[in-house]
């Protein structure tokens, strides 16, 4: 199962074991306001900044709106024998753009970025506007780094990652909930068509 533990200068790191098949990275999550906007990926990981990213210390990112650019980093260790390929998602669909970095994998590039304005064509996995990809060999463990900015919606988001068939299976039942839900309005337009016929006649 999935736990705490302690590497990359004593940073929480989230543990995806065998049997695990989602996992909420909020406890293991770090985190660094920039109020300038201006850090780059250097600046959070050699500069001074780096010493000032803290433990989330709760399941969810909440800066309400915000001019400020907020830098997660999070590390993740794969505790299998085999390559594990995750969907990670953060659950706000309105952020404007998150930046990804990360280290180098074949067939991934290090740096992407997900969000309202990134065109689907641009986005890694076309399923989602926040929905992203990650990668990690059998015993190693990777370190990401993300960029979160966003003018037109609040920066309240949890960070969540999915074995692939764990995520199809969410994403099976938000479409059955929201089918639901559309049916539920549907009938109430029925209902209401009907209350005008009625006192028309």
């Amino acid at each position: 199962a999935a736990r705490p533990d302690v590497a990359f200068a004593a940073a929480p790191v989230a543990v995806f074991g065998a049997n695990d098949q989602a996992l909420d990275l909020g406890p293991f999550v770090e985190i660094l306001e920039d109020r300038s906007a201006a850090w780059t990926l250097a600046d959070v990981t050699g500069g001074p900044p780096a010493a000032a990213f803290r433990s989330l210390d709760r399941a969810r990112i909440h800066f309400g709106f915000t001019n400020s650019a907020i830098w997660l980093r999070v590390t993740i260790r794969n505790q299998t024998d085999i390559i594990r390929t995750f969907v990670g998602e953060f659950d706000n669909t309105r952020i404007e753009h998150v930046g990804i970095f990360r280290p180098p994998f074949p067939g991934i590039a290090e740096q992407t970025a997900v969000g309202t304005t990134v065109p689907i064509a641009a986005r890694e996995l076309p399923i989602g506007a926040t929905v992203f990809r990650i990668e990690v060999l059998p015993g190693d463990q990777v370190r990401m780094h993300f960029r979160l900015a966003s003018q037109s919606s609040s920066l309240n988001t949890a960070l969540r990652m999915y074995r692939p068939v764990a995520f199809g299976g969410e994403l099976s039942r938000r479409m059955l909930g929201l089918g639901i839900m559309l049916g539920l309005c549907a009938l109430l337009i029925v209902l209401c068509l009907q209350l005008l016929v009625t006192k028309a006649i």
